[in-house]
């Protein structure tokens, strides 16, 4: 996917969009990413960027059992894993600033099902739910999130 040029708008399919997205979607994106929900690091679960941004799947590509490797759950680097740990990792290396969406549209644009906890409803202006780790959509059977996932 990073040999999109952009406007790209990237959704994990561990997310739910309960709403309108219309300020996201015209935003002049340059890169923007989703602080994650804990640590405030980089997510992967929600991204944006107009431009070239190829030299994410090359960094990839150069070693890629290397690279999995290196990000792999069993084996974290300093608590930090997976793709978004490595795309972090490699725009810090270029000295880029990443924009995140929280930074850019406020705080409750882009909840989290666990952290907001959303099991009755969803905060009344988010328009984005992610489902990182567990439960995921399909294992919630009944309510608002079963009526959406459909």
């Amino acid at each position: 996917m990073f040999r999109l040029t952009g406007p790209t708008l990237y959704f994990d399919l561990d997310t739910i969009i309960v709403g309108p997205l219309d300020r996201v979607a015209a935003y002049p994106h340059r890169f923007t990413a989703l602080a994650d929900f804990n640590s405030g690091r980089l997510g992967s679960g929600v991204l944006a960027w107009s431009g070239d941004y190829s030299f994410l799947l090359d960094a990839f590509n150069a070693d890629p059992v290397g690279i999995a490797h290196q990000y792999d759950e069993s084996e974290p680097k300093h608590g930090r894993i997976g793709d978004q740990a490595f795309i972090e990792d490699q725009f810090e290396s270029r000295g880029i600033d990443v924009d995140t969406f929280q930074g850019l549209f406020g705080e409750g644009l882009i909840v989290s099902y666990k952290v907001h906890d959303c099991r009755e409803a969803v905060p009344e202006n988010a328009s984005v739910v992610c489902f990182h780790g567990n439960p995921k959509q399909d294992d919630i059977k009944t309510g608002w999130v079963a009526e959406s996932w459909r």
